[in-house]
């Protein structure tokens, strides 16, 4: 004979609607419910709090993923324009390179980065 299973779902939102499914059905059968001997009075209240906070995060999830995406339209321009004023100043500051460092540029020295090399090898 196959043994039956009953899952619970792992998804947050089926959770609640499954357990919003079980709790009306305990207040349904009143006193004679199978499930008096557990905490559904208790319980069953915050399944109303918890759906308001689920949609909340789902709703703050769409708001979140829709200012990303506007930040990320706006960034192109910013990258590029941030891009040519480096190439600019590069080209007006070849000989004084840090001087870039004035306009908030990060200016690294090509003998910082270099990697320097030895009789064993490259370090």
């Amino acid at each position: 004979m196959p043994k039956n299973r009953v899952e619970i779902p792992k998804n947050p939102k089926e959770m609640l609607d499954l357990a919003s499914k079980v709790y009306a059905k305990h207040n349904i059968d009143g006193p004679s419910s199978k499930l008096s001997i557990l905490d559904w009075n208790i319980v069953g209240p915050t399944i109303v709090l918890a759906l308001e906070k689920h949609n909340l995060a789902e709703d703050l999830n769409r708001q979140r993923d829709k200012a990303y995406e506007e930040r990320d339209i706006l960034m192109q321009k910013i990258e590029a324009t941030l891009k040519s004023s480096r190439d600019v100043l590069s080209g007006v500051y070849i000989a004084e390179m840090k001087k870039l460092g004035e306009w908030g540029f990060n200016v690294y020295s090509s003998a910082a980065h270099a990697k320097v090399k030895t009789d064993k090898g490259t370090v």
